[in-house]
């Protein structure tokens, strides 16, 4: 998944619904790319604290 992540230089996660534990948001901050998502979701917590 390292080449994925490093051919991009920003995650969007735009899901609206609950997700339990969003792994591509991790998996984003350990490759160093930034990261948004939607706030309604759990996703946000998670943005911020992948790194």
């Amino acid at each position: 998944m390292g080449p994925l992540y490093a051919a991009n230089n920003l995650l969007l996660v735009p899901s609206q619904v609950e997700d339990a534990f969003p792994r591509v948001i991790v998996e984003a901050g350990l490759h160093g790319v930034p990261r948004s998502a939607h706030p309604g979701a759990a996703s946000p917590r998670r943005s911020e604290t992948a790194e």
